[in-house]
This record gives structure tokens, sequence and C-alpha cells, in this order.
């Protein structure tokens, strides 16, 4: 199918793009492409509007590759999924965002789509909204006169509406840190997840402290959820933790439309706290 025709922009400078985003009445970024080309395709399909302008972020260095400043890990927009995967500064503190990159699509997805693009495209599943709000993630935003940042839990919460260009991710770095995360597929041939849960905890003297459950049922943005947050902060790894976890799951708040799906989330739930648990042991 080809695409409505549409005016094609390169700037060369994250303040050159800022200035066509203000300008420009009815553009769309360009990050990674795997998204945005689909989904030009499906609004002309449907005989929807398409935009005029498209800004491509390819060339700015400004806001690619990860770097540890003072005590944050920070992740360019437009890096990529393989670059993340293969990070060592991700691998040494926090894994788990490996593992999300590498359950994304093909190689070749990979090592076209960008963080950026996966956060801000307002697809509600994407893959990496859970995680960064685990990780207590801030999301750095910029406008022509100014720069702006949000956490990733408010972002999600307001339906990832961007509030500028996103330049970057900073995830703070703390010790004694274990987090997991669970995916469920909709189908082997679809590679769209059906849900995720994601769990991270900070363990001190055999205590869970700072725990954060985020789950996406797949229909809406991934959301905390603070009854089973609340069961387990404190906790004693004697106690029962997995109990404590399943017990204040509650299905009926999410957005699962029939019986099957919400089986899904209390058996995947179960794999990922009793995950989690193992992790822990092995860290002992």
């Amino acid at each position: 199918m080809l695409l409505n025709p549409f005016n094609y922009h390169s700037p060369k400078t994250l303040k050159e793009a800022c200035n066509l985003l203000d300008t420009l009445k009815n553009a769309r970024i360009l990050s990674g492409g795997t998204f945005l080309v689909n989904n030009l395709k499906s609004l002309k399909r449907r005989g929807l509007k398409t935009p005029d302008d498209i800004i491509s972020l390819q060339k700015i260095p400004e806001i690619k590759g990860i770097q540890i400043k003072s005590d944050k890990i920070m992740i360019g927009a437009m890096t990529t999924l393989n670059n993340i995967a293969q990070d060592k500064n991700v691998e040494k503190h926090y894994p788990i965002l490996r593992i999300v990159s590498e359950n994304i699509a093909s190689t070749q997805i990979r090592n076209m789509a960008t963080i950026g693009g996966n956060v801000a495209c307002r697809y509600a599943w994407t893959e990496f909204a859970s995680c960064l709000i685990a990780l207590e993630a801030t999301l750095h935003f910029a406008e022509k006169k100014k720069l702006k940042e949000i956490s990733a839990e408010s972002f999600f919460k307001n339906n990832a509406k961007p509030e500028g260009l996103l330049t970057s991710i900073s995830i703070p770095i703390k010790k004694d840190i274990i987090a997991i995360y669970k995916r469920v597929s909709k189908t082997p041939g679809v590679d769209l997840p059906m849900l995720t849960v994601c769990i991270k905890v900070s363990l001190k003297k055999n205590t869970l402290l700072d725990v954060r459950v985020v789950i996406n049922d797949g229909a809406s943005f991934s959301k905390r959820d603070v009854s089973i947050e609340k069961a387990l902060e404190g906790s004693n790894l004697d106690e029962n933790i997995e109990g404590k976890f399943l017990s204040n799951l509650n299905p009926e708040t999410y957005k699962l439309d029939n019986e099957y799906k919400k089986e899904l989330l209390r058996i995947h739930s179960k794999y990922a706290i009793q995950k989690l648990l193992v992790q822990i042991n092995d860290n002992a």
C-alpha cells in the first residue's frame, strides 16, 4: 500500500526538532518507525486523515545512547531496543530492561525500534510501561521554550500524552533491588502482549521494602496494584509472600472481558511472584 503524501523533515538538533513540532500543526514524530508506518497504513485504509508532516529524530545524536549520570542511568529516547539489550550498564544495574527488550518482536525490529517510540506511541499494551513504572523512572520532554520532567507513573495515568518531544528516560540506581517481568503473548504468531506483570522490591534484612507491582491488562495503560503492594510492604521472607500476593490480587479491577483472561492473570501472577522468590533465594 502506498502512503498518502507528506512532507519529510530530518532535523539535526533537538532545538530544530522542537521548533518544527511547534510550527507544524499536523505533524507526527518518527523515531524507529515500526509503529508509525503501520499506523499510517491503517489511517489510510480506514479513510481517515493522515499527517501532513513527518519529523524524523534519526539524525539527532543528543537523544541517543545510555550513560550513568550521578546516581541515575540515562537512556536516550532514540536508543534502540537491541542497544539496550546489549548495554553493560543496563546489565549491571537493571537487567530487567534487557529482558523486556529481548521479549519484543524480532532482532530486525529491535534494531530499528526505540525505547522512546515504545513509550510514547500511546498504545496501551506496549512493553516498557510496566517496567518503567516499577523502577520509578522519570521521562524527560523538550518543548520549544522549556524542558519538562514527569514520572512514568503519572505519564501513563494521563493516557501517555507526550509533553513535547521525549528526549530521555532516567532511572534511579538503587542497591538491593530485585525486579522480575512476566509476559503473556496473544498467540505465537502475533507478538503482542495480552498481559504483563512486573514486580520490583528492595530487600533489606530479609524484609521486602519499596514494593511495586505493576500490571498491564492489554486493554488499558499499565498501573500499580496498590492493594498487593500494601500487603507485601514490610513482609519478612519467613512469611507466606506468595499467599499474600495472590490473596490480594483482584482480576475484577482490570479490563479482562472473560474468565479465560482473568484466570491467565491469576496463573501468570503466581508465576511472577514465584520467580521473584526464586531470584531472592539465588541472590541470598
